[in-house]
């Protein structure tokens, strides 16, 4: 069974953050909006995670866990939106 949850605004650099805390906060935001374009995305997960500014590292390590998402088939692309996929 995996690790579902996140700390929020825990105080930690974004590079300190772990991958799955990072997809498990995108899942939440995904969840509640049914689905958002890229940059909306990483802006309402950033937020979740207790960052108030979207700075380089904050961007990088947030679109690497999206692409993760997409790999995995964890969301999907419609149009440019991302949904999760429906299991």
């Amino acid at each position: 069974r995996g690790y579902g949850n996140y700390r929020p605004d825990s105080g930690r650099d974004s590079l300190e953050i772990p991958a799955i805390e990072i997809i498990n906060a995108v899942k939440e935001v995904l969840t509640e909006q049914v689905a958002l374009n890229e940059d909306d995305l990483i802006i309402a997960g950033s937020r979740k995670l207790g960052f108030t500014r979207r700075g380089s590292n904050v961007e990088a390590v947030f679109r690497k866990a999206v692409e993760a998402m997409k790999a995995s088939g964890t969301i999907e692309s419609i149009s440019d939106n991302l949904p999760l996929k429906e299991s």
